[in-house]
C-alpha cells in the first residue's frame, strides 16, 4: 500500500525510528503533532478528481485505510489523522469507556467558529466539565457515534457539563450539509486548517477528551463510543464533585 504524495521531499515524511514490527506500515507513522509542515505541504500539492474519493473502511471503531487513497483538499485530514494499530491494541480500545490520562496536561486553547457563525472558545467551558470531540463527516466511526453523543447531551446540557464536537478539515456548508441528514444540537466548531487539532494529543478519529473544570485534560476516548452509556456519563458527572 503506497501513499500518493509523492510530491513531498523524498525524506521529509519518512520517521526518524524505525517502525515496530508489530504495527502495519503506511511508510509514514503519524505521531503528534498530527500534521508536520512537510506532510501538511505535501499533502495539499496532491490532486484528487471528483471519482478519487478516499477509500476507508471501519474498523472496529476507527478509520483505516482500504487500498491506495487519492488525495485532495476532501482528503487531506482524512489520511493526516490515520491511526494504524494492532488488533489486540484495537480491540482494547473499542471495549474501553474512557481512558485516565495519567499526566492531566493543560487542555490546548481553542478559538473556532462554527456553522451557525458564533464563536466558540474553550475559556467559555470554564469552571465545568467539558467533552471535546474531534470528528469529520468522511469518518464513519464519528458519523455513527454523533446520534449518541446528541442523546447524552440531552442529559448532560441541564447538569453543567459542557460538549462540543470540533470538525477538522472541512466547511461550513459540508457541515450543515450533515446536519440535515444527522440533527445534533452541540456546538460543531470548525477547524478547517487543522491548526488546533495538530496542538490536542491524538493519533486518530473520532478522538474525545473531557476536561477537567479546572482545564487539566483527564479523559481519553480513541475512537466510537456509545456516549449515552450511564457508566460512560457517570465518569464525567464525577468530575464536578472533585
Amino acid at each position: 500500500m503506497q501513499p500518493a504524495y509523492n510530491s513531498a521531499p523524498p525524506n521529509s515524511l519518512l520517521p526518524t525510528n524505525p517502525l515496530p514490527s508489530n504495527h502495519l506500515s503506511i511508510n509514514t507513522w503519524l505521531t503528534s503533532p498530527l500534521l508536520t509542515g512537510p506532510l501538511l505541504k505535501g499533502l495539499e500539492r496532491c490532486q484528487a478528481t471528483p471519482r478519487q474519493r478516499p477509500r476507508v473502511s471501519r474498523s472496529r471503531s476507527l478509520v483505516v485505510l482500504s487500498g491506495k487513497p487519492a488525495f485532495g483538499i476532501g482528503a487531506l485530514i482524512l489520511t493526516a489523522l490515520l491511526l494504524i494499530l494492532t488488533p489486540e491494541v484495537m480491540a482494547a480500545e473499542a471495549g474501553a469507556l474512557l481512558t485516565p490520562l495519567p499526566d492531566q496536561p493543560e487542555a490546548p486553547d481553542f478559538e473556532l467558529v462554527g456553522p451557525d457563525e458564533r464563536v466558540y472558545r474553550l475559556a467559555d467551558f470554564k469552571g465545568q466539565p467539558l467533552i471535546v470531540n474531534f470528528w469529520a463527516t468522511w469518518c464513519p466511526p464519528c458519523r455513527a457515534e454523533m446520534p449518541s453523543m446528541q442523546r447524552a447531551w440531552e442529559q448532560i446540557e441541564a447538569e453543567g457539563i459542557g460538549m462540543i464536537a470540533i470538525n477538522v478539515g472541512e466547511d461550513a456548508e459540508t457541515v450543515r450539509a450533515f446536519l440535515e441528514q444527522v440533527p445534533v444540537s452541540f456546538p460543531l466548531p470548525l477547524d478547517t486548517d487543522s491548526k488546533v487539532t495538530q496542538r490536542w494529543p491524538m493519533r486518530g478519529l473520532p478522538t474525545t477528551f473531557v476536561v477537567a473544570p479546572d482545564g487539566r485534560l483527564v479523559y481519553k476516548a480513541t475512537g466510537e463510543r456509545e456516549w449515552d452509556d450511564p457508566a460512560l456519563l457517570e465518569q464525567v458527572r464525577a468530575l464536578k464533585t472533585e
